[in-house]
């Protein structure tokens, strides 16, 4: 009995739970749409009435609306109310005058959405019609932008624009201006905004009743333009010239484009002449070829950033150089120690006047008129020139130039040549006696101290060879040498070795501006040649004989 009573109490149980399980099947919403009161020229009241919420909470709720689509849905325009099962009313702004509408209320449990009967309705024509224009002169911080109105019999108390980075439909509790009162339209500056930053704007006017909006526009405030920089121009020739630029950028906008820009009227652009010298910021350099000579150009750099805007740096202008003279080198003469004489003729002015001419020159190659130069008068032809304070015994090398009265300066060809050595003297006395080298000397004595001295001037050289000619009886006395020399005394002289059979000896010396002196002394009578080879000559410059006697 006890088991059969158990087994029907489960039976019981079973049943009971499949039928209330079947009482709590979740299905969509079920509600229905409503218009109400309050349909304006911009705004309407619609009600949404849930009578089932499919045996699961409403987890949101509103009206969605379109004036294109007969099936509105939640892809549309849309308001909400929340979560709960209640009957609401949305009230719908910013709908354009004169408008047909489409409009259903929606309500989504967790099974999903589902929509009331489609409603329509048309917005009442304005007596307020306003159209907001396009937004013009857009700067980084500023534009401008203006609306026209249609009104009829409604004084207008406040108009303006509103705007918003947020919104598309801003209001006049977003940032607006106020251009006073009346009806006729106006145009405002929109300033203090962001650099490129997209706003939301529209028109306003407010009569006594209301609040009238046009339509809204957008517009994207420009971003810094890079600040360019013409910095110089240099290496200015007759068609060409180097221009410097620098471009900085304080955005994260990329430098797409940069160059210089050129013409023959100030102010030049891209539409015009331009190079193209990479991207991004720095300093670059641009090369302009093709130029005409003797030309005033103006010159800017620009850069062009990533969104296309295009900056410049100052206008600068420079002068293509003339046509330079024509000239050749004459030929170096009349060569002496510190002078010498050349010039130029300058064949073809081509079409400029010679302002200056003269010669250049230098111990270095290719002098110019930075270096040492004569002036030697102006105009077309033959002229002379003569070198002053040169250097002895130096090599040089020498054009002719000429510049124009556009202050081109061309060269001759070069010309090279050295100047003579300076002399080298030989003073009457020296360090230890009267000196055998002077001019006046002829005759010595035995066991007497003579001087070999010489002064020689810088960049000179002297070589001199003593040789015995003839030798003098003395007697029965021993031999002695013909002469010695104090080799300890020497000065600046060069000795390699006493030759004591030919008595021939070699004595040298390379010197600048020092004196060069010897102590000799003759033992016994003779005559000795003493050739004199200066600056390396290979025959002697100079030959003179010397008797010594007792």
């Amino acid at each position: 009995m006890k088991s059969k009573l158990l087994h029907f109490s489960c039976l019981f149980l079973f049943i009971f739970s499949c039928s209330e399980n079947e009482e709590e099947i979740i299905f969509l919403p079920e509600l229905t749409t409503e218009q109400t009161t309050n349909l304006t020229h911009n705004s309407v009241n619609i009600t949404g009435i849930i009578s089932d919420n499919g045996n699961s909470q409403i987890s949101q709720k509103g009206i969605c609306w379109s004036e294109t689509s007969v099936e509105p849905d939640l892809n549309d325009s849309k308001t909400t109310h929340g979560a709960g099962d209640e009957n609401f009313t949305s009230k719908i702004e910013n709908l354009q005058p004169g408008t047909l509408y489409f409009a259903r209320a929606y309500a989504t449990n967790e099974v999903g959405t589902s929509y009331g009967k489609i409603i329509r309705f048309e917005t009442n024509p304005s007596l307020v019609n306003i159209l907001t224009l396009e937004a013009s002169y857009i700067e980084e911080a500023s534009a401008t932008v203006g609306a026209t109105m249609q009104i009829e019999n409604i004084d207008i108390i406040e108009k303006g624009i509103c705007w918003s980075t947020t919104s598309l439909y801003p209001d006049i509790s977003d940032s607006n201006t106020k251009e006073g009162t009346g009806n006729d339209d106006f145009e405002s500056e929109i300033k203090e905004l962001s650099p490129g930053t997209t706003y939301y704007a529209r028109a306003y006017a407010t009569s006594s009743e209301e609040t009238t909006y046009g339509n809204f526009i957008l517009f994207k405030t420009k971003l810094p333009l890079p600040e360019v920089t013409s910095v110089a121009v240099t290496d200015i020739a007759q068609n060409s010239a180097i221009i410097n630029g620098k471009v900085e950028f304080p955005s994260n906008l990329l430098i797409t484009q940069r160059g210089v820009c050129w013409g023959i009227e100030a102010l030049p652009t891209i539409t015009g002449d331009f190079t193209s010298d990479g991207t991004g910021s720095g300093e670059f350099s641009s090369t302009l070829t093709s130029l005409t000579e003797n030309t005033i150009y103006y010159v800017r750099a620009y850069a062009i950033n990533s969104e296309g805007e295009i900056a410049y740096g100052e206008d600068i202008s420079f002068k293509t150089k003339a046509l330079a003279p024509i000239l050749t080198t004459t030929a170096i003469s009349e060569i002496e120690q510190t002078t010498a004489k050349s010039g130029g003729d300058i064949t073809d002015n081509n079409g400029n006047e010679i302002a200056t001419r003269g010669i250049c020159w230098s111990t270095a190659t290719n002098p110019t008129i930075s270096d040492n130069k004569t002036i030697d008068g102006s105009g077309q032809g033959v002229f002379e020139s003569s070198f002053t304070n040169l250097t002895p015994n130096t090599t040089y090398y020498v054009r002719a130039y000429a510049t124009n009265s556009e202050g081109t300066t061309a060269y001759g060809n070069e010309e090279t040549f050295t100047t003579l050595p300076a002399s080298i003297e030989y003073p009457e006395t020296g360090f230890f006696g009267d000196n055998i080298l002077a001019n006046s000397f002829t005759e010595a004595k035995t066991r007497e101290r003579y001087s070999f001295s010489a002064i020689l001037p810088k960049n000179t050289s002297l070589k001199i060879i003593i040789t015995r000619i003839s030798t003098h009886p003395i007697g029965d006395d021993l031999p002695q040498p013909y002469w010695s020399y104090s080799i300890t005394s020497r000065v600046n002289w060069f000795i390699e070795q006493l030759d004591r059979d030919t008595h021939t000896q070699v004595i040298e010396a390379t010197s600048d501006d020092l004196t060069t002196d010897l102590n000799i002394t003759s033992y016994r009578p003779l005559t000795m040649q003493i050739d004199i080879y200066e600056n390396g000559d290979e025959t002697p410059t100079i030959t003179k004989v010397v008797n010594i006697t007792n």
